[in-house]
Order: structure tokens, then C-alpha cells, then sequence
């Protein structure tokens, strides 16, 4: 990456390894390895009953599956101290560190050069905007920590960065929060820039319950003269742009309105259609596109179309559309790498993975009597846009989702179930035979009353248990629903105490291939926006950046290289901590050329 010094401050750029990395990355995204992970949930493991050592594929290879079998984990008490996933994950970690690692040579050769080159090309994710005393301070009424802290770094990197793009001259600035939600940031920037501007801002959402939600906060927390408007639509860069025309045209101007968005955490689409609404035009007959800093989220939201953006990324890999499975998109939210940051998230790492591994087990032992998955079932109800890219074109779960009938039933269960396998498989099994029983009454057939048995799992194949037949079931509802529940509360056998090593670490390395996903997505936008503002990447360079000082106050400009007007500046930086909560913490971020500040030294016209 490249970083930028002025007495101590380092800000950091992700362009250069964004375009360093991605054709790698495309193609590691793309491997018959990856692909399988990201096709194969846990939860679809037992439907595929034929696979044997022998089997082509990742998932039934011996290499990895006599490794991933390793029964040192208790899984009927929850005891995993020693499970494979954990070896697998402390090898990611000591890596992603630059450091040996103990398990170096336990670890088979293939899973960790896996690992390793899913950290080669995965974006650096550690936080790069680090104030040290002079954090401004904001109200953290109704804030959570994570959101706080979000919200004092944006206003600590607009605080630095915006002096610098506008001029000393400028005093008037439209700034427009797309997402408001409930008007934190929007209050916080109000607050923290009207020292320095005379601050109009728009606060924008989809949902009017958040809107009216900004509204009581205002009234309850806003500073005299606030001024402040809100409004709800439905946000495209059509209706964006109006909302913008018709917020401008409410007063006089004295200055011309340059108009700055900013949106912490825009689902799905509308990140892309925030800077589609900022290059459509390089000006409106009223107002003028200054800014953006925008941070993604929800990429399992995204829009058919969306993915991937740019041209480069559709050269280099014109079937990516088509092929990703879409349970990619919703492992690009994994953040594998915090994991272990405390006690207490560590603690929940283990409650994470001993669910996926528990319900996959009763999905085993439940799955000859799920029936034929309705293709509307997992519709939301709107059809007046098209399913994200995450599902089929149908609407329904798209590969890998792991999103079967059986899980359905089963439902949520309280945390407190899972500390111990008897009391899990206990309300499991009332669960589904609660719900089995309604689906024998309402339909005219019987259920196949063949299931996985786990008296008689097989130990010789390398995921699944075998499954029999229940020959005494009749066609007693009541009896039935008592075989049904004795066999899914049963204690786990060997064979299934190694399925369970096998999908802890099944798993894990989906988990492992979330940021190497969201890497390419972020990727591709950033290649995007370089496209739109007439810059092949090639020369990081010639991207002017700006030194911060948080300290001073001081900034000037360091490269001499100039970007085809009429843009200054492009960044796509790691705003947030992870360790925060803040998962998807990269910043994408552009300002119009036209408003740098003159800087002794800069170039003419600069």
C-alpha cells in the first residue's frame, strides 16, 4: 500500500494493492477448491449420500477428511479445545501476523496453501486513520460503541480532509447523509463542521420509521440553528439527484452549493448508486457534485448487475456473474481474523461454530424426511424488483445457502441450548417432530419415515452417516413422532463426533474465504470509479494525496502527478477498526479537482 507522512500521521491507500492483487484474487475466487467451498453449506453435507473416499471433489478427499476427523474435541459435552477448525484458524492467524506458526507441519500442505494465498490477496484490513489526542469528541446518546466509533472517524477524516479540497474561501457546504437511519452521523457532522462551514444537511432514508425515529433526536439533541432536513424515498440515483434538485431550490444561495455524500454502511446497491448519482453529471444547473465518502455493507443485497462493475473485472473474469455461488455474498461479511481479539469473542467463536456444527448433525440425521423445497418459500413478499444476486433468478436460496426446509423448521434456538449436546438434540428433536407432525396433517402423503439413524452411522465414509429405514414405523402419528424424536435426541456416535470435526473446519475455511470475497467486490468498485474518472490504475501516483496531521491541522500536497480533471482525488482506506465490530470498515472516497486549496508548492492551477 501506499502511505502518506507528516510528523507522525500515517494515512494509507488500498489502490495500489487493490490493482496489484485483483487478477490474482479473481483467480483464486474462481479455483474449483474455492468454488466448491462456497457452493458446499454444512447444512446440504448429508444430501449428498454417495460421496465416498473415492469421490472427486474437495469435500470427499482423504487427505483432508483423516485430518479434519481428529477426535480429540469432546462434541457431546461442547468441549472443542482441540478441534481441527481451531489448529486451522490459529495457523490463518499466526500468518496473517507474519509469523511462524506451531501448527505448520500438522496442517495438511494443500488446506494451508490455501490459507495462505487467501491472505496474500485479501485486502489489508487494519485500520489506517488513527488520532491520537484529538479525537473529537461526540454525544453517544443512543450510540453503541461500534457505532461511535464509526461515526468519530468519519468526522475525524472529513474534519482533515475537507480544509484541503475546499479552500480556505469556501464557507457554505450541502452535505447529504444517504442511509441516515436515526441521524447520528448527520447530527455529529452538523455539530463538529459548523465550527468551520455554514452547514445545510439532508438526511435521506428508505424507511420512515427511521426518519421520524432523526426527527425525536433532533428535537432532543440538536444545537440552535440546526439546519437540518429529512426526508424518506426510495433511493436510486435518480430519485437521489431530484431529492438533492428539490432540497437546494428551498433558499438562497450565496455561494454556489457544493453538495458532499456521505453514507456509513449503504446496503447492498446503494453504494454503487450513490457514486452513479456523483458521475452522471459533473454538475446540476443548480448545485454541484463535490464528494463522496461511502462504506459499503450487505452484499447480499446487491442488485442483479452490480457485480461485477467494472470493466476490468468483467475481462478478467466474464463468467464471475453467472458462476459465484451465492452464499459468497453473504461470507463476504466474515471477519475471521477478530475472532480471537478478546476473551469473550473467542467465547462466542466457539458458540458460532458448535451451531453450524450441531444443526448440520440434525439436518444428517433429518434429511430423507425433508420434502421437495417449494420454489417460493424463501420469497419476502416483494416482487417489484428483481431477487438480489445472491439468490436464484426464482427468488429462492441461491448455492450454498445451506437454507433447507429442515433448518427452516428448526428454527432459532436460545444460545443456552447449545452448551450441551443432550439439551440441543432434546429441543431439536421436539421441534421438528412438532413440525413434522403438521406437515403429515396437512398433506394428503405420508413423509419417507427413512432418516439417518445415529445407532448405526457409518464410520467409513468421510462426511456423512449412513442412513436406514425406520421398518417398524406405523402409520401412528404419535408413534412415529416418538421414533422421530428419540432418534435426533440420541448421543453422538464416533463417526458422528469426526462429521463434527469435519464441518468445524468445512467451515472455517468458507469463513477464511469471506475476505478474499469481499476483497474482489470492494476491488471491482474501486477499479469502477477509476474508470469513470478516465484512470487505468496503472500509476498509483498520480492520485495527489493528502498528508494528515491530526495533531496540527496541516496538510499539503506530496505527489506532483494530476488526475484527468475534473477530479482531485480518489481513496479507498480502512476507516474503521475491525475490532470495534466494525466488519466492513473500507471507505471509498472521491472529491472534485476544482475545489483544491491552493498549497505552496503544488502545481499551477492546482
Amino acid at each position: 500500500m501506499t502511505a502518506r507522512r507528516n510528523r507522525g500521521q500515517v494515512l494509507m491507500t488500498l489502490l495500489p494493492n487493490i490493482h496489484e492483487h485483483l487478477p490474482d484474487a479473481l483467480n483464486l475466487l474462481q479455483s474449483p477448491l474455492v468454488h466448491e467451498l462456497l457452493a458446499t453449506h454444512p447444512n446440504d453435507i448429508p444430501l449428498h449420500s454417495e460421496i465416498s473416499t473415492d469421490s472427486p471433489g474437495f469435500l470427499a478427499q482423504k487427505w483432508w477428511t483423516d485430518w479434519a476427523a481428529d477426535n480429540g474435541a469432546n462434541h457431546q459435552s461442547g468441549e472443542q479445545e482441540k478441534a481441527p477448525w481451531m489448529r486451522l484458524l490459529a495457523y490463518h492467524l499466526d500468518k496473517l501476523k507474519g509469523r511462524g506458526s506451531e501448527y505448520e507441519k500438522d496442517i495438511p500442505a494443500a488446506l494451508r496453501s490455501l490459507v495462505d494465498q487467501v491472505n496474500l490477496h485479501s485486502l489489508p484490513r487494519d485500520c489506517t486513520i488513527h488520532p491520537v489526542s484529538t479525537a473529537p469528541e461526540i454525544s453517544i446518546v443512543g450510540l453503541s460503541p461500534k457505532k461511535a466509533h464509526e461515526v468519530r472517524q468519519c468526522i475525524t477524516y472529513l474534519s482533515c480532509t475537507l480544509p484541503s479540497m475546499l479552500g480556505p474561501q469556501r464557507r457554505q457546504l450541502h452535505i447529504v447523509d444517504v442511509g441516515a437511519g436515526q441521524g447520528y452521523l448527520t447530527r455529529a457532522l452538523q455539530t463538529h463542521l459548523s465550527t468551520s462551514y455554514d452547514v445545510r444537511l439532508l438526511a435521506l432514508d428508505s424507511n420512515e420509521v427511521q426518519t421520524s425515529g432523526a426527527t425525536r433526536w433532533d428535537a432532543r439533541l440538536s444545537q440552535p440553528g440546526s439546519k437540518i432536513a429529512h426526508k424518506t424515498i426510495h433511493i436510486t440515483p435518480e430519485t437521489l439527484l431530484t431529492a438533492v434538485d428539490e432540497w437546494v431550490a428551498e433558499e438562497e444561495h450565496e455561494e454556489e452549493p457544493l453538495v458532499l455524500f456521505v453514507a456509513l454502511h449503504a446496503c447492498g446497491s446503494l453504494t454503487p448508486d450513490i457514486f452513479r448519482a456523483f458521475f452522471a453529471r459533473p454538475s446540476r444547473s443548480t448545485w454541484t457534485p463535490f464528494g463522496v465518502l461511502a462504506v459499503g455493507c450487505c452484499y447480499n443485497l446487491l442488485a442483479p448487475g452490480d457485480f461485477p462493475l467494472s470493466q476490468r473485472v468483467q475481462s478478467l473474469a466474464p463468467t464471475i456473474a453467472r458462476t459465484l455461488p451465492g452464499s459468497a455474498y453473504h461470507l463476504a461479511a466474515q471477519i475471521p481474523a477478530e475472532w480471537t481479539r478478546s476473551p469473550r469473542a473467542w467465547t462466542d467463536t466457539k458458540l458460532a461454530v458448535r451451531k453450524v456444527v450441531w444443526r448440520a448433525i440434525i439436518g444428517g440425521r433429518m434429511a430423507s424426511l425433508e420434502p421437495p423445497q417449494s420454489k417460493d418459500s424463501s420469497q419476502n413478499g416483494d416482487t417489484s424488483r428483481p431477487p438480489p444476486v445472491s439468490a436464484n433468478p426464482d427468488g429462492t436460496p441461491g448455492e450454498g445457502s445451506g437454507d433447507r426446509p429442515a433448518m427452516r423448521r428448526l428454527g432459532r434456538l436460545n444460545d443456552a441450548v447449545y452448551k450441551d449436546w443432550r439439551v440441543f438434540a432434546s429441543k431439536a428433536a421436539e421441534r421438528m417432530a412438532a413440525a413434522t407432525g403438521d406437515h403429515v396433517n396437512s398433506t394428503s402423503g405420508r413423509p419417507r419415515s427413512d432418516f439417518v439413524s445415529p445407532s448405526t452411522a457409518a464410520s467409513t465414509k468421510p462426511l456423512l452417516p449412513s442412513s436406514v429405514s425406520l421398518s417398524n414405523a406405523t402409520a401412528n402419528d404419535d408413534f412415529e413422532s416418538d421414533q422421530l424424536k428419540y432418534a435426533l435426541s440420541a448421543d453422538l456416535t464416533l463417526a458422528e463426533h469426526a462429521f463434527a470435526n469435519r464441518i468445524g473446519v468445512l467451515h472455517v475455511l468458507r469463513c477464511l474465504v469471506g475476505p478474499l470475497v469481499e476483497s474482489v467486490i470492494v476491488g471491482d468498485r474501486a477499479v469502477w470509479m477509476c474508470e469513470q474518472m478516465g484512470w487505468d490504475g496503472s500509476d498509483p501516483e498520480l492520485i495527489p494525496g493528502i498528508d494528515l496531521d491530526i495533531a496540527s491541522g496541516s496538510q499539503c500536497l506530496e505527489s506532483e502527478g494530476r488526475l484527468p480533471r475534473p477530479w482531485a482525488r480518489m481513496e479507498a482506506m480502512n476507516l474503521f477498526d475491525q475490532a470495534t465490530g466494525s466488519g466492513r470498515n473500507i471507505a471509498l472516497a472521491v472529491f472534485a479537482e476544482r475545489r483544491l486549496a491552493p498549497v505552496v508548492g503544488s502545481l499551477e492551477g492546482s
